[in-house]
């Protein structure tokens, strides 16, 4: 079901997509002035050919790239683009090509080339050289069951009939240390579940120390410092600081408010 452009709408332009990634397969979309341009990637020969070709101008390069690449709206007119959105629409196409500097190139093959140390993925290409008629990107939506039916089919292929030799002890690495990625998320899973309540940083030490400063008496020294910070007060007619809280007891009136006599309150 092919859509025109005046039949799109926000209910049907997943039925847009959709129809176009089971065509192209990797399909991108973004919105300009509420208004959907569905693109495919660039692909690496059409872009050797716009690059190389001398009769075009760079921006005849860029018209050139969205030409290629824009699936909708169908029969898009670049000459009727408002101002800024077909410079928008390359770059972005560019980005998502991976082919906007060389940098980028060499980020996504370092990318793919770490993703060959999983024994996933090198599960899938031992079973694409034995069974070359199995496409690798078919191999990759198998479940286990039928991926690990195939890899043990594929290693008895290639060392029975091929004669290919296995390095067991490398194999063995890369079980191990699947088994400590595993290990290591389950153990990150568990610490999210269950967080470890936090411990107080103040050692025995801090803590009798800050005792100790509670309980420190008054000293001579201590006094005749105060009595020079603060010479209004009468330091010598203080009677807590000279017979303590039992000083008090004398004027301190255990009385309830509610009773006292008027004036005393």
């Amino acid at each position: 079901m092919k859509l025109s452009n005046s039949e799109r709408n926000d209910d049907n332009i997943l039925e847009i997509i959709e129809e176009l990634e089971e065509k192209y397969e990797y399909v991108y979309w973004i919105s300009y002035n509420n208004n959907i341009y569905i693109y495919k990637p660039l692909g690496r020969r059409d872009y050797k050919e716009i690059s190389d070709n001398d009769q075009l101008s760079k921006l005849d390069k860029e018209d050139e790239v969205i030409k290629r690449c824009v699936l909708y709206p169908y029969d898009l007119d670049l000459d009727v683009l408002e101002a800024g959105i077909a410079s928008n629409l390359f770059k972005t196409i560019m980005k998502n090509s991976y082919l906007d500097s060389i940098q980028t190139r060499m980020n996504v093959l370092d990318y793919f080339r770490q993703e060959m140390f999983n024994m996933e993925e090198q599960a899938t290409c031992i079973i694409n050289e034995a069974f070359p008629n199995f496409d690798i990107e078919e191999i990759e939506n198998w479940g286990v069951e039928k991926t690990s039916k195939y890899l043990s089919r594929a290693e008895w292929k290639l060392q029975n009939l091929r004669g290919l030799v296995f390095d067991e002890q490398a194999m063995e690495q890369v079980r191990e240390q699947m088994l400590n990625q595993e290990n290591n998320t389950n153990t990150q899973e568990k610490e999210q579940r269950d967080p470890e309540v936090p411990q107080s940083n103040t050692s025995k030490t801090e803590e009798v120390t800050t005792t100790k400063k509670k309980k420190e008496r008054m000293t001579p020294e201590k006094l005749a410092e105060l009595k020079a910070k603060f010479p209004e007060i009468a330091w010598d007619k203080d009677v807590i600081l000279n017979e303590g809280i039992e000083g008090m007891k004398e004027s301190v009136d255990t009385l309830p408010p509610a009773l006292r006599p008027f004036g005393r309150r």
